[in-house]
């Protein structure tokens, strides 16, 4: 009930003049079906009297009262409609997007959040799906009760045993019902991870950037082959579910015929005995078939509101989902300053059971470079997540400035960051909304150019009739440009730059690079740190040459710790891992 009231609300709020067009349309509801029963009923009545004048007067009065009724029904209805739309449009999508953008990294990653996410926007997506849907049968679901209670009231003054049968079989039919969408219910899990797989190979077959592989590795066949098997898995699922709904659909038919037997039955023996006038009867017949009609949609309506209910609570708890760390309020971090890192005894697993930092220990001073170094599967990009407040440690503590993370204000703890990651995003934006961040009338323009320069692809930007006001892709703009991986790189570098934040993080920021293009980028980055502390994630090494240490991690632990020359003196791992890859950095070797 919690949730239909707050949708209401926001009804209320965005659009004042539903509080009493809502209720109107109710009562008009209502009333429409029960002027089509009166309508037949007056016409025999003034015919059997021979009365044409009154006749021709009482039925136009009547149809003119229904067509009236008819239009404001309708005009509310389509209003009705509008307020279901804008609120979505209005309040319930951007405050999904904000969420979905603000809420706290570690609750979007995982798997299963994914999915309660994915349910979130499904309660967003249709006139009679999750959130809308349960504006729309909560209205139904009470003109459905308030048409019960006036058409019992009025069938009570004929014979209560009509109301009792009808009521017994619709109760009926409503559990045989019930029982298949319960099975259904049952079974969604099976529903949902064949919907997911014929979704997924759909989208994947729309990429252009897949296109490629595709086409030279002849994988039409296999994408094929995955959509047949998950359709196939979807349509096993509607086959066992429809076998359920035999039973109910046959069962309405059946005692729809009963019904109306035994509702001629009674209401024809009133008229032979004279309780009951011909005129009455065609009256009473509309009446208890309206109440039919009433009662079988109120039972369907519980189960709509029931069912929205559900996909709206997917909606709303993503809404109510508390933040790990701290928004609005705690500790500040000091952006006029480098910072200094400390992981003391910190142990990590995206899961329980599996740890992929375990009781890692070390510390970076302020101004301090940095390179974490080592093997796929090392922990590198763990650290990041750790020191960049995505996460928690599941036990231990991050200290930036002698301070847990847990106690910083986040927001404004990551403007004193500025990171590169390796799968940095790139918006269908222009250039320079992509290096500042914002909207154009907050971009500081003479900025963006010189942090493009530094990044290395002012020359590709300056070429381009927009320059920095070029789109990127052609996804919003024709016009727009496409940059290769390495430049997108470059772009994500720039923002880096852009922020000027005191704690440098780059995770991986080259991986797109050639060695030698990779290491002269290195070398505007040890430029560009040297009034900020620095971390570098690589399991390439061009970036530890001119780091002030390395930390060389294996198994969530640090394995190697020192000055490049000091861990080539120890000929440990890290020796051995850089003798392999150096030559790759001289100019002119064959590969």
């Amino acid at each position: 009930m919690k949730y239909i009231i707050r949708v209401y609300k926001v009804v209320f709020r965005f659009f004042p003049h539903a509080k009493w067009q809502i209720p109107l349309r109710g009562v008009l509801t209502v009333l429409i079906p029960m002027i089509e029963s009166a309508i037949p009923a007056m016409a025999i009545a003034m015919i059997l009297e021979r009365d044409i004048s009154r006749y021709m007067t009482g039925i136009s009065a009547l149809l003119l009262v229904d067509v009236v009724v008819r239009i404001a029904e309708n005009v509310l209805g389509n209003r009705s409609f509008d307020y279901s739309v804008g609120v979505g449009v209005l309040h319930f999508w951007p405050s999904y997007l904000k969420k979905s953008l603000t809420m706290d990294y570690c609750h979007v990653e995982p798997a299963e959040m994914q999915d309660k996410m994915q349910k979130g926007r499904n309660a967003l997506n249709g006139d009679n799906l999750g959130v809308r849907g349960l504006l729309q049968y909560s209205f139904s679901f009470l003109c459905c009760s308030v048409g019960l209670l006036s058409y019992g009231a009025i069938i009570t003054t004929v014979d209560l045993r009509i109301l009792f049968i009808i009521a017994v079989m619709s109760v009926s039919s409503f559990l045989f019902h019930r029982h298949a969408i319960r099975y259904s219910d049952a079974h969604a899990k099976e529903r949902d991870q064949a919907n997911r797989g014929v979704y997924q190979m759909t989208w994947e077959a729309r990429q252009s950037k897949y296109g490629k592989d595709v086409r030279i590795y002849h994988m039409e066949h296999w994408f094929r082959e995955l959509y047949a098997k998950y359709f196939k898995r979807l349509v096993k699922w509607h086959a066992k579910t429809e076998l359920r709904w035999y039973f109910p659909t046959v069962s309405d038919v059946v005692f729809g015929v009963v019904r109306d037997l035994l509702m001629y039955s009674v209401l024809i023996g009133n008229v032979i005995s004279g309780k009951m006038t011909v005129a009455e009867l065609t009256f009473y017949v509309g009446i208890v078939s309206g109440f039919a009609t009433w009662l079988s949609d109120f039972l369907f309506q519980i189960s709509g509101v029931m069912k929205t209910y559900t996909e709206s609570k997917a909606y709303f708890e993503e809404m109510e989902m508390k933040d790990v760390f701290l928004h609005g309020e705690g500790e500040k971090l000091d952006l006029t300053a480098p910072v200094s890192i400390e992981f003391r005894d910190v142990s990590f697993g995206y899961e329980e059971g599996q740890e992929i930092l375990s009781h890692l220990s070390f510390r970076i001073e302020k101004g301090q470079k940095i390179a974490l170094v080592g093997s796929n599967g090392a922990g590198k990009t763990t650290i990041v997540k750790l020191l960049c407040g995505f996460y928690l440690p599941t036990e231990g503590e991050v200290l930036i400035n002698g301070i847990p993370t847990s106690r910083y204000d986040v927001d404004d703890y990551r403007r004193g960051i500025a990171a590169v990651f390796q799968d940095g995003y790139i918006a269908a934006f222009t250039v320079a909304e992509n290096v500042a961040g914002g909207e154009r009338n907050q971009i500081d323009y003479e900025r963006v150019r010189e942090c493009l320069r530094q990044a290395g692809i002012w020359e590709k930007i300056a070429g381009l009739p927009e320059q920095e006001n070029s789109y990127i892709s052609q996804q919003l703009e024709p016009e727009g440009v496409d940059f290769s991986g390495g430049e997108r790189q470059k772009l994500l570098i720039a923002r880096a730059y852009y922020q000027n934040g005191r704690l440098l993080v780059l995770d991986e920021p080259t991986s797109a690079l050639d060695p030698i293009a990779e290491s002269k980028i290195y070398e505007k980055y040890h430029e560009m740190t040297r009034d900020k502390t620095a971390l570098f994630i690589s399991h390439r090494l061009a970036s530890t040459k001119f780091c002030d240490e390395i930390l060389f991690l294996e198994k969530g632990k640090v394995k190697e710790r020192g000055t490049h020359e000091e861990l080539l003196k120890k000929q440990g791992a890290y020796a051995r891992m850089f003798d392999i890859q150096s030559q790759y950095y001289k100019e002119g070797t064959a590969i």
